[in-house]
């Protein structure tokens, strides 16, 4: 089960297997885009994402760094250029609930595949999990 909370909405979905390497690339928009299942980030790069869509987490420069490269597992897209382009956080209890508490793609990338691939990725690795819980 895939519980999304978004603006009070609630919404149920059935998802399908998904296998993931820690590394791979997708096509999206006919543009190569590279995923990694990794906290291995620079200040800055995460930053100027979260200032990019706008959230005011950007403003809390080293709590929000933290936050991230504490964060297992972060799911990534990068562009050709390498630049970090979206995220994904999980939060677990490793048994019956995971949590994702960040879910965000640069406006210059969304509709171009990059955030439901990175949302897929996301939930191939918890495929046993029963309630999988998107907060926004």
């Amino acid at each position: 089960m895939v519980i999304f909370l978004c603006f009070q909405h609630i919404i149920k979905q059935n998802t399908s297997d998904c296998e993931f390497s820690d590394k791979t690339e997708w096509e999206g928009d006919n543009r190569m885009f590279s995923y990694s299942i990794s906290n291995s980030f620079n200040k800055q790069e995460i930053v100027s994402l979260f200032k990019s869509v706008g959230w005011k987490s950007a403003d809390y420069p080293g709590q929000l760094f933290s936050s991230i490269t504490n964060s297992e597992p972060v799911v990534s897209a990068r562009n050709s250029r390498s630049e970090l382009i979206g995220l994904m956080t999980a939060v677990s209890d490793g048994g019956m609930n995971v949590f994702f508490p960040y879910l965000l793609v640069n406006p210059r990338y969304q509709g171009r595949g990059a955030g439901r691939n990175i949302v897929e990725i996301m939930l191939g690795k918890y495929i046993g999990t029963y309630r999988k819980i998107l907060i926004c």
